[in-house]
């Protein structure tokens, strides 16, 4: 058999259609030359360009490989396949890997089959194969490996003939990657506080209904959602009539300007799990307002906010285990900002069209929020004479790194990285749903992809449909509550047994670290040790509570994983201690927050 049939049958073994979907719906490209080298491997050269070494293109890539990634594990990204070298000497380099391979030029890629036996790479479990997908697919082949860090590996004389794709798959995994990164760092200051709230929330929890009961209540109508930005200002002074023809959705930092001019929205989203973000609520008192959470916002907003409250689905595993013996379903997606869940909500009730007023990602005219927002007043609460108000907006502004991008206008407004990776997520969502209408008043608000600039005196034409809303708030306020009281109970009982169980483990897997550390020392046989920590381990990745403890562990693992060093017994030692450390802490901190009272009733 020639290269080519060899490393076909190979790939077909592991993907099915490969025979019918590939290779007899294209043909090698013929583009790729391949040459003879001095060390007997093959390279090769694409457009005049060489790809590899013309002497030794596999101790090339072996050179790369070392200097670049340091021998330690990951997700890898490889952009352009080549002949493949890269990717087999990551296999051979470095054992705790994964290895994506994204070739958009199906042509090139089978051309390449014919260059060299590519068995042993094609047929090995850590490699996947991406051939002229999406890049959301091989977002979602990354997201199989959450515990490794990604890297990513440019073939480059292969990216010019795709510019457009790989730019775009960029942009996604970059995306991707700095959301990560805020998630982790949001994990390690809220995650215990998230714990916290989730559990004092369980009696508003249990008498709940779901968002699902609102799927597509609003279908055909269009909605306004109003965030904080500075340009909410200008939407301000035409609410009123706005309220008339559209369906009002506020997040909860704009929820006091609504209510100083005039409207009492028709949702309000909250779901920030921090005190002081429940102070936008002071002093509203909502009859109309259907409140829109999620089970860790802080459990003051449930004692300010008394009217009809409807969750969504929690994306944390604490909250979905609860969740699961309560009628509560439904997602949002959860980009990170209340508006993102604003937004979303909006598509899941239906709407037509959404229309979005203080949605700037930046700052407008250098400022942070509309006039007259809740941050504004506690710098004007906390003024002196030698620390006034303005002091905290330029120091706001200053420590957030602005830089300018383009705006809705044609001109350019500040932004900041934070703010970036939002207008990035509402692109990505959009792309999914391109035949679905998004609009943007705000003229000095960032560009984003999709979202049409549109004025307001255009939107005081649309037709009156208040009547309409009313009715269907209406039948929103009559869906009934349920008591999931008995359900949710068993489920905590259950989980603190399960925790219980965690914890002695974690401390049994501390005693034996601690006494297989003086064996490794002193040189004492340690196989019976080695024995009882399998059987530990074992024990906790079989435990029904591990993904709700292992929540918090996140980015503990991912930085073990960053940090690995190779094989030295001692560190590894180490590393096994801390993450028993670790998880006996966060059971510790989960039961101490778990209360199951004897009788359900009496919450």
């Amino acid at each position: 058999m020639s290269f080519f049939d060899e490393n076909v049958k190979v790939i077909s073994r592991r993907h099915q259609r490969f025979q019918d979907e590939v290779v007899e719906q294209f043909s090698p490209s013929g583009e790729l030359e391949i040459l003879d080298t001095p060390a007997g491997n093959p390279t090769a050269r694409l457009d005049g360009v060489y790809l590899y070494s013309r002497y030794n293109p596999k101790r090339e890539a072996e050179r790369t490989i070392q200097k670049g990634f340091d021998g330690k594990g990951g997700c890898f990204v490889i952009f352009g396949f080549g002949l493949g070298y890269h990717p087999q000497c990551i296999l051979e380099q470095i054992p705790d890997c994964q290895v994506i391979i994204v070739e958009p030029d199906i042509p090139l890629f089978l051309e390449s089959l014919k260059s060299r036996d590519l068995k042993e790479l094609l047929i090995s479990d850590r490699v996947h194969l991406v051939l002229s997908n999406s890049p959301e697919s091989v977002l979602n082949l990354v997201k199989r490996f959450p515990e490794l860090p990604v890297k990513i590996f440019r073939l480059r004389g292969v990216l010019e003939r795709n510019r457009d794709y790989f730019s775009s798959l960029d942009t996604t995994l970059e995306t991707f990657l700095k959301q990560r990164q805020v998630n982790d760092n949001t994990l390690k200051r809220f995650g215990k506080l998230w714990i916290r709230n989730l559990m004092a929330n369980v009696p508003t929890l249990a008498r709940s209904p779901g968002i699902s009961s609102l799927k597509g209540i609003a279908e055909g109508l269009p909605a306004l959602l109003l965030a904080a930005g500075p340009s909410l200002d200008r939407t301000l002074p035409c609410l009123r009539d706005l309220r008339d023809r559209f369906l009002i959705i506020a997040v909860d930092t704009s929820l006091r300007a609504s209510l100083r001019a005039g409207v009492e929205p028709d949702f309000v989203l909250v779901i920030d799990p921090q005190y002081w973000n429940t102070r936008h609520l002071d002093g509203t008192k909502l009859q109309k307002t259907i409140l829109i959470s999620e089970s860790s916002t802080h459990p003051r907003t449930f004692r300010i906010v008394k009217g009809k409250t409807f969750f969504c689905q929690s994306i944390f595993p604490l909250g979905t285990y609860l969740e699961k013996h309560t009628n509560i379903t439904g997602k949002l997606g959860a980009g990170g900002s209340v508006a993102t869940s604003a937004w979303d909500f909006a598509r899941f009730l239906g709407c037509s069209r959404v229309f979005a007023a203080g949605l700037d990602l930046g700052f407008p005219e250098l400022k942070t929020h509309f006039h007259g927002a809740w941050f504004e007043e506690l710098s004007h609460i906390k003024s002196t004479r030698l620390s006034p108000a303005e002091s905290d907006s330029f120091h706001a502004l200053r420590d957030a790194g602005p830089f300018p991008v383009a705006n809705n206008s044609g001109g350019q407004t500040f932004t900041d990285n934070r703010l970036i990776i939002y207008k990035w997520w509402f692109e990505n969502q959009i792309n999914r749903n391109p035949a679905e209408e998004y609009y943007n008043v705000s003229p000095e608000g960032i560009k984003i992809e999709g979202m049409t600039l549109r004025e307001l005196d255009e939107l005081l034409t649309f037709p009156y449909v208040r009547d309409r809303i009313n009715k269907l708030m209406d039948r929103a306020f009559t869906i009934p509550d349920p008591d999931n009281y008995p359900y949710i109970l068993s489920a905590l009982k259950n989980l603190k047994e399960q925790l219980e169980a965690l914890s002695h483990a974690a401390r049994k897997g501390i005693h034996h670290t601690e006494f297989l550390r003086k064996l490794l020392t002193t040189g004492k046989p340690i196989g019976h040790v080695l024995e009882h920590l399998d059987s530990i381990d074992r024990q906790i990745l079989q435990s029904v509570s591990k993904d709700i403890a292992a929540f918090l562990l996140q980015p503990l693992i991912r930085e073990i994983m960053e940090s690995a060093e190779g094989s030295d017994p001692l560190a590894i030692l180490d590393t096994s201690d801390r993450i028993y450390r670790e998880l006996l802490d966060v059971c510790e901190y989960h039961l101490l927050h778990i209360k199951v009272p004897f009788d359900y009733s009496d919450i």
